[in-house]
């Protein structure tokens, strides 16, 4: 088949409206993609994540409860200069605080190490969190009502852990509460999305109806007598049928563009309206997209959104990174305690040396 070229062999220039459809399609086409892979991923990471690195966590957590009691122990023994004093209140009362969270105040001896360092007791948290859990701020992003003694008693983690469902559900009937996107009309309610989709539906198929049937007359085969331009505008009959009925909105604009005369202002200033239009319903769609995506990585948690690639597959090597970070922190904290055991005093003061310079630097 012989190319199709534009009547008056012009060569085309682009509209700003063209150039900017064309990068928001590449956009949502790239936002399609990343979310169809990220489906998958996300399971596949959540899996992973369970055998291989919530093993290791809980560990390091454990590991780190049994050093701050070694830390305690040897600090009894200890007589040390107020610097020194004031550096071990000072991470011990951060630190025990930090397990607090994970293991919760009914652990009383991690409490009672905490009222040692830091003068704080279970009934100063429980007001902290009421105070700072009760703004109204705070009850737009979970949005469900949350038992804080409760909390303060089993550990952040695992109350959350154990009410995951209750804060999957708010986030998926508020989504617009708890994530921010690009300006987008509220289209949450089912009936809203479906009203303005069968508009835009409706908008674009009267538009591509207007471009097929200027097309179609212009170029229909019978009005040429002439055989070779009889074959050519065929071929251009077909291409456009063919647009229209794959509904490719962006195709019948080009091909109108392609085969217009010079003298077309009208047809050339109506596709360029047209794409305009056409751009900000694609906007929309990109919009949406983007918080979709969102959500998924919001409700999936951040350690696993952690493995995810600039394409929404599952990163092996991102996933081994953090495996053996986490083996080498604990390994590290059971070499500390192994030798805390050797000579606790001097053992203290080194390890007391190392906070310090990490605290300068």
């Amino acid at each position: 088949m012989k190319p199709i070229i534009r009547r008056n062999n012009a060569k085309h220039i682009k509209s700003k409206a063209e150039v900017k459809y064309e990068k928001l399609l590449s956009q949502l086409q790239e936002q399609q993609q990343y979310n169809n892979n990220l489906q998958s991923s996300l399971q596949t990471a959540q899996a992973k994540v369970t055998a291989e690195l919530e093993p290791l966590t809980k560990r390091y957590y454990a590991l780190l409860r049994k050093l701050v009691f070694a830390i305690d122990g040897a600090a009894n023994k200890s007589v040390m200069g107020k610097q020194n004093k004031g550096l071990l209140d000072a991470y011990m009362a951060e630190t025990s605080r930090f397990l607090l969270k994970r293991f919760g105040y009914q652990d009383t001896l991690l409490a009672a190490l905490l009222l040692k360092y830091s003068n704080i007791n279970a009934d100063d948290v429980v007001r902290h969190y009421e105070e700072q859990f009760t703004s109204a701020k705070f009850s737009q992003v979970y949005g469900f009502n949350i038992n804080f003694k409760e909390l303060v008693e089993k550990g952040e983690e695992n109350y959350f852990t154990e009410n995951r469902h209750h804060f999957i559900k708010a986030r998926q009937t508020q989504p617009t509460a708890v994530i921010e996107s690009e300006p987008v009309q509220d289209w949450s309610k089912d009936n809203k999305t479906a009203a303005r989709k069968e508009a835009d539906d409706k908008l674009l198929h009267r538009d591509a109806r207007s471009v097929y049937m200027r097309l179609i007359k212009k170029f229909h085969p019978d009005l040429e007598r002439d055989e070779d331009k009889q074959n050519l505008n065929t071929e251009i009959v077909k291409e456009v049928t063919k647009a229209y009925q794959e509904k490719d909105f962006y195709t019948l604009l080009k091909l109108q563009i392609r085969y217009l005369d010079e003298n077309e202002t009208e047809a050339t200033n109506m596709a360029d309206i047209m794409l305009k239009r056409y751009n900000k319903i694609l906007q929309k769609q990109l919009a949406e997209l983007k918080q979709k995506i969102q959500m998924q990585q919001y409700t999936s948690g951040n350690m696993i959104e952690d493995f995810i690639d600039n394409h929404g597959n599952f990163s092996p090597q991102k996933f081994a990174t953090q495996r053996n970070f986490l083996k080498k922190r604990n390994n590290a904290l059971t070499s500390e305690i192994q030798t805390s055991t050797k000579s606790p005093e001097i053992w203290l003061n080194g390890y007391l040396h190392l906070l310090k310079l990490n605290q300068d630097k």
